[in-house]
């Protein structure tokens, strides 16, 4: 996986194992409706937040808290959140 755009590298495993890795991962929820949304990022929040990684570490959700927005580039437009998490290692 890569965790940063446009700064690829090895693939990487969530729970960061491989040296030269840290940071940070976002994921985008997308839906029909606002609620919808929300209910995603809502799930992704509790399957991720301080949740212990192999190997040790977190991921923490962290800030920006933003609003559900609309992406209308894409036909139908679509509402979608992302939600950004850092990799903490104790």
């Amino acid at each position: 996986m890569w965790t940063e755009p446009l700064r690829e590298h090895d693939e990487q495993p969530l729970d960061y194992s491989k040296q030269e890795t840290a940071g940070a991962l976002t994921v985008t929820a997308a839906g029909a409706t606002a609620g919808t949304v929300r209910n995603l990022s809502q799930e992704v929040i509790r399957k991720l937040n301080r949740v212990p990684a192999p190997g040790g570490g977190e991921y923490r959700h962290v800030e920006p808290f933003l609003k559900v927005q609309n992406d209308n580039q894409v036909s139908p437009s679509r509402l979608y959140l992302p939600l950004s998490f850092e990799f903490q290692q104790p």
